[in-house]
């Protein structure tokens, strides 16, 4: 989250804008939490302490003289306390930081669980209907299939897969006739091993999980995501105290950078036009470096209590991302399950996907694995599609010209050509001829009529019967 462009006399004011901005920007929406606690703008160039700014101005205020005596002791009284406050101001800039880049990381990363478990849905229901109707539609007689041996447990998974190695053998074979896999893309990257595991885990969820198995398959990752929104709470707790206590927010910004961040604006010529503004800029820094002199004790106080906050939070942050990544990587099993069969070899795009394990993935690369996933997932979520919508398409006009009615008045085919692609748009004409002639097989002929001249004509249909 970039800081606004502010244009101040004063950096540490610059801080306290900043970060009334950046709070009201993180709280309107869930949107990357920004790091706006140690926000600082433009400093003084150069070392100069203060004590060292122009001597003139007295003969205008002669205020500006005393200030310019007292000054010089408070710095060297404060330069002296921040600095003993310095290694600790760092340790909590670089545990908030990090806190921020975690939750990030876990709200992200729970979000994009979410999705990946949502297209495994989508695969796992198509996988379900497309059995569904294969064993239908097909010419090859399917075996029972099974819908309770399945269990999320890859030892369970791998054993399973083991044991059907036949009906998948099966399943591809019933997939390899024309009126089935013409036209539709990435069929033959299709195996049985995806469909006959997509059917088992729908069938699982739908038995176990009765009533509402979505619920139970998102729970990981909507938990992971309520956990974070209260991390993030906590951590944007600092960020408000920090605005809303300007005196402390000030000593840490000079423990963190030095006394020169009171320095903006100071050194300029003076004349009569801007002695008064130099004046109250000098009474401001004198004020400034009381505080931190006053505020030591309270200071060095909180800035423990909020050390002691922050490096609680790391440690519950770091807990829920391995929560993060174990919901992750159960849910890779689809990827094991593709990879057992004998032509995972041939297909490009899941070559393309890494083999994710709990060595190789941390909080700096799961998003980008999850992207990875992800892309291969919504791919084959659209081949899913694209076969479901096909089977679905030979079924209804196998149904169709079954019907008594079309025994004595069949619908002519290029009626049913535009039935057929209104279910499935890569249908043609062929296709359908494919299915009606495996739907009849004792019917020798089919009518067909020219939409635009009426004219009609008989398709022989012994060409597209049990063609492969």
């Amino acid at each position: 989250m970039r800081l606004p462009h502010l244009t101040c006399s004063l950096a540490l004011i610059l801080l306290c804008v900043s970060l009334h901005h950046n709070v009201q920007e993180v709280q309107a929406s869930w949107a990357a939490l920004g790091k706006v606690a140690f926000a600082v703008g433009s400093l003084s160039a150069g070392s100069l302490s203060i004590a060292s700014w122009y001597t003139e101005g007295c003969i205008y205020y002669p205020s500006i003289c005393e200030l310019q005596d007292d000054i010089p002791q408070l710095e060297a009284e404060a330069t002296a306390l921040t600095e003993e406050l310095s290694a600790d101001a760092n340790n909590l800039k670089a545990l908030y930081e990090s806190n921020v880049d975690l939750y990030n990381i876990i709200y992200q990363a729970s979000v994009k669980n979410e999705r990946i478990i949502g297209n495994l849905e989508n695969i796992e229901k198509y996988s379900y209907d497309i059995l569904e109707i294969l064993q239908y539609i097909s010419n090859v007689d399917l075996p029972t299939l099974d819908s309770t041996a399945i269990d999320e447990n890859k030892d369970n998974i791998d054993e399973q897969l083991a044991v059907i190695e036949t009906h998948i053998a099966d399943i591809e074979e019933a997939a390899r006739y024309k009126k089935i896999r013409d036209g539709v893309v990435r069929i033959s990257s299709l195996s049985g091993t995806g469909l006959y595991y997509g059917y088992q885990l729908y069938s699982y969820y739908k038995t176990v999980y009765a009533t509402n198995p979505k619920a139970v398959r998102v729970q990981a990752p909507r938990m992971s995501i309520m956990t974070a929104t209260g991390l993030r709470q906590r951590v944007d707790g600092m960020a408000l105290f920090m605005a809303n206590n300007p005196r402390f927010t000030k000593a840490m910004t000079a423990s963190l950078y030095g006394i020169s961040a009171f320095m903006s604006g100071l050194g300029i010529g003076l004349d009569i036009k801007n002695a008064n503004d130099f004046r109250k800029k000098l009474e401001e820094v004198s004020a400034d470096l009381k505080n931190i002199i006053n505020d030591y004790n309270a200071n060095k106080a909180k800035l423990d209590e909020l050390i002691e906050e922050q490096e609680t939070i790391q440690t519950e942050s770091e807990a829920e991302f391995e929560n993060v990544k174990t919901t992750f990587l159960e849910n890779t099993a689809y990827l094991e399950a593709l990879r057992s069969s004998s032509s995972a070899s041939q297909d490009a795009d899941l070559q393309s996907v890494p083999v994710f394990t709990t060595d190789n993935i941390d909080q700096y690369n799961i998003i980008s694995n999850q992207n990875l996933y992800l892309d291969f997932l919504i791919l084959e979520v659209e081949t899913y599609k694209g076969l479901y919508n096909r089977v679905n398409m030979v079924s209804f006009i196998s149904e169709y010209v079954k019907h008594p009615i079309q025994e004595q008045y069949p619908t002519v085919l290029s009626i049913l050509v535009i039935a057929a692609k209104s279910l499935d748009e890569t249908a043609t004409r062929d296709i359908v001829l494919y299915s009606i002639a495996d739907a009849l097989p004792d019917r020798a002929s089919w009518p067909d009529m020219d939409l635009t001249t009426q004219a009609t004509s008989s398709v022989t249909l012994a060409p597209y019967r049990g063609v492969v």
